[in-house]
């Protein structure tokens, strides 16, 4: 770990600037973390699709949001472990990210299913913790610490993470709305100098099929993986003062060589 090396300054952020900062980061890193979504996010895409396909309403709905409840912590791995690799390290490889996953494949899985448990109530998946996968990933430690240290870490700085979690919230169902509506808007108006009637029925009736609203919420998932990291660091800057830490550690690196 380089630590005179950093990929962000660590220091703490508001709401707007962890969002700045993370669309600066996909401008760097844009081609890694497309890569590492689509590992996972390929094929969960490709399940959703066979197993939604021909259903509608609000029973599909609420299957696409438990598979997208439990799929999402999965997907979004591999991006989480890269951008820790890489907090520290310029020279960061994609296969460090997949060495780090699959080591804690079975603590993931783990979470995935309890994302999924807590789904079935809706509200009841905000009493999962917001950082537990970059815990397990990040600070290596079992299910049962990860959960209690992800619970203390969100509990130390509860208002500001209520006020990402909305944002986030608004984001993920703003935007997949309007990606979707806009590239339906493009399609019928390049094949057929109009909006399509078929867009039309879909905007008046959003519920009529789950399938294109989930295609389009992968990329947004993918970005709020990293912005939740960026969250996650912001987070222990406020409650432990991480960025002090990481200060008095460079420093007595730097003096070591002086004193041998």
């Amino acid at each position: 770990m380089n630590l005179d090396h950093c990929a962000v300054v660590v220091r703490e952020r508001s709401i707007g600037e962890l969002y700045d900062l993370a669309l600066a980061l996909l401008r760097r890193q844009g081609l890694q973390v497309a890569l590492l979504t689509a590992v996972l996010g390929l094929p969960c895409m490709a399940l959703d699709i066979w197993l939604l396909h021909g259903h509608e309403g609000l029973p599909a709905f609420y299957a696409a949001w438990l598979l997208l409840a439990v799929q999402a912590p999965l997907v979004t791995a591999p991006v989480t472990a890269y951008q820790g690799v890489a907090l520290f390290d310029r020279t960061a490889r994609k296969r460090d990210a997949f060495r780090v996953v699959a080591g804690r494949a079975g603590p993931l899985a783990l979470v995935a299913l309890l994302r999924g448990v807590l789904a079935l109530g809706g509200p009841l998946i905000l009493l999962h913790p917001p950082y537990l996968v970059e815990v397990l990933l990040l600070e290596r430690q079992p299910v049962n610490a990860a959960w209690t240290r992800a619970n203390a870490l969100a509990a130390s700085g509860r208002g500001i993470g209520i006020a990402q979690t909305l944002v986030a919230l608004s984001v993920m169902v703003g935007g997949t709305v309007a990606v979707w509506w806009g590239l339906e808007a493009i399609v019928g108006i390049l094949a057929h100098g109009e909006v399509g009637e078929a867009m039309a029925a879909w905007w008046r009736q959003p519920l009529a099929d789950p399938l294109p609203l989930m295609v389009v919420a992968w990329p947004l998932i993918a970005f709020l993986g990293v912005v939740r990291f960026l969250a996650y660091l912001d987070l222990r800057t406020r409650a432990e003062g991480w960025d002090v830490e990481l200060d008095l550690l460079r420093a007595a690196r730097r003096m070591m060589p002086e004193s041998a």
